[in-house]
């Protein structure tokens, strides 16, 4: 599971915009709340990863996960 690169480009905008003034309330929300929902998908894989691991599969290798076409 992948988050769309909307997101992406928002935070990156978010934080641009905090190093070179101060967020409105609602865009330090927005922030928030994009971060929160970027922690859990790095959280998921994490365990994603864990659980593969447990069942033999060779995680020193990332590219055994791409999908076959």
């Amino acid at each position: 599971s992948t988050l769309p690169a909307e997101h992406y480009e928002k935070v990156d905008a978010l934080l641009a915009l905090k190093q070179q003034d101060s967020l409105t309330a609602e865009e330090q929300q927005t922030l928030e709340h994009l971060l929160q929902e970027y922690q859990a998908l790095i959280l998921r894989r994490g365990q994603a990863a864990v659980l593969l691991q447990r069942r033999g599969y060779d995680m020193s290798n990332p590219a055994v996960l791409n999908p076959v076409p």
